[in-house]
């Protein structure tokens, strides 16, 4: 089910598209999101509104931005009344074929950027820009196995890896057998020579 987090209304200037993308960092970061996917959103967003602030056809009086999560992707809408389709709307681009003369719109950088983008007349005077991004559920960490007879040792590499990974310690080789048996992990980092079972 989509859940809008973020919903805004802009004036039409680079000032504005400043504060969005400093709204999103902010937004995003509280979210918990993937750093790479926020870099993403934050810049596809921020060229958006430059494109329509700097390339629409008659100046847009707004400028509405809305985030929205579902279990499987985000999206950001851009929303104007601009007249300029132009500043949005291009048929996607390969990223192997980067755009180098495309009159600063940013638009390879947004299709290159989301993994899927859609352009809309709304009406003779709205246009809707739509980007989203496939996300893997933030609650989800990669696992990690620490596997080390010194307790202390183990403590100190969890406690240096539990910020971004869901950390699962073994003090001897019997003991991460069992576990390895029984869970699934993403890695695996053991010490060479330990109690009971090397």
């Amino acid at each position: 089910m989509e859940r809008t987090v973020f919903s805004t209304t802009l004036g039409c200037s680079l000032e504005e598209s400043t504060r969005l993308r400093h709204e999103l960092s902010d937004l995003l970061a509280r979210l918990d999101h993937d750093l790479s996917l926020r870099h993403r959103i934050i810049t596809c967003g921020a060229e958006a509104v430059n494109n329509i602030v700097e390339h629409g056809g008659n100046p847009a009086a707004t400028i509405h931005a809305k985030l929205s999560i579902d279990e499987i992707s985000v999206s950001l809408e851009i929303t104007d009344d601009s007249d300029g389709s132009e500043a949005v709307a291009c048929e996607p681009v390969p990223a192997t074929e980067l755009c180098v003369d495309e009159s600063g719109r940013g638009l390879t950088i947004m299709h290159t950027m989301s993994d899927r983008l859609t352009y809309s007349r709304l009406n003779d005077t709205r246009q809707r820009l739509c980007m989203s991004w496939d996300h893997c559920d933030t609650r989800h960490r990669p696992r990690v196995l620490l596997i080390d007879g010194d307790i202390s040792m183990n403590r100190l590499h969890g406690c240096y890896l539990s910020d971004d990974y869901d950390i699962s310690f073994a003090h001897d080789g019997a003991n991460a057998l069992k576990m390895i048996a029984g869970q699934r992990f993403d890695l695996i980092i053991s010490d060479i020579r330990m109690p009971m079972m090397d």
